[in-house]
């Protein structure tokens, strides 16, 4: 039986855009496009304002406010300066607010909100499908980071369906994939039909942190090229 040649390995980077964090929490002053090549082969680009989804399902670009006014195009242009300079780098996009952190509270909310309902979940397809036709080239897929635990209510299971149904949907209309961030396999259970979302899951990633406790807090701790 003929050696099959194991693949390269996929190293992921979490990256918080300089252009477009949430006011206050700037972790790096440096640009996508400074990474040296061959550090990350995908970036999960964390933290963004682009992706605030509103009640009725559609994105709502911008809105963290704090200097995110042109946030959007800011970090699209970053990004494609940095696939330039590393042909085969990844970028995956945060769906932020249908991405619960922890503090959030499950109960309504938005992920619940949007995913439980069918015309909230196709309107958020169609509006991300319309931005990835409108940015070709700088978007390989989208995150989704998982903090929170549903409390199995008869909404929460329709989410978690739902969340299903979305992957299945956006995979169709842009043909991509996501990255998922979660702490442990019963999380990724807790979230998601975990056999059905296989097609649609291109990186599976286990969250874990390192903190400098001596820094004072909102000091930059991560001094790797990969904040």
């Amino acid at each position: 039986v003929p050696a099959v040649p194991a693949a390269a390995p996929a190293v992921g980077c979490y990256w918080y855009p300089r252009q477009c964090v949430e006011p206050g929490m700037a972790l790096t002053d440096r640009n996508i496009s400074d990474l040296p090549p061959g550090t990350c082969t995908y970036l999960d680009l964390g933290n963004l304002c682009l992706f605030n989804v509103t009640a009725n399902g559609t994105l709502n670009h911008d809105g963290q406010g704090g200097g995110c006014a042109s946030a959007a195009a800011e970090v699209v242009a970053d990004v494609l300066a940095a696939k330039k300079k590393q042909p085969g780098l990844a970028a995956y996009y945060e769906l932020w607010d249908v991405t619960p952190a922890y503090g959030d509270d499950p109960s309504g909310h938005l992920f619940v909100k949007v995913f439980s309902n069918d015309t909230l979940r196709e309107r958020y397809v169609q509006d991300l499908a319309a931005w990835v036709g409108a940015n070709r080239g700088a978007v390989d897929g989208f995150n989704v980071d998982w903090e929170l635990t549903l409390d199995g209510s008869a909404q929460d299971d329709a989410a978690r369906k739902g969340l299903t149904l979305f992957l299945q949907r956006l995979k169709e209309e842009t043909g991509l994939g996501v990255s998922f961030d979660i702490g442990a396999l019963s999380g990724f259970k807790n979230i998601a039909e975990v056999a059905k979302i296989q097609p649609y899951v291109d990186h599976l990633e286990f969250m874990s942190y390192f903190t400098n406790l001596t820094a004072p807090l909102n000091t930059a701790v991560h001094k790797t090229p990969a904040d």
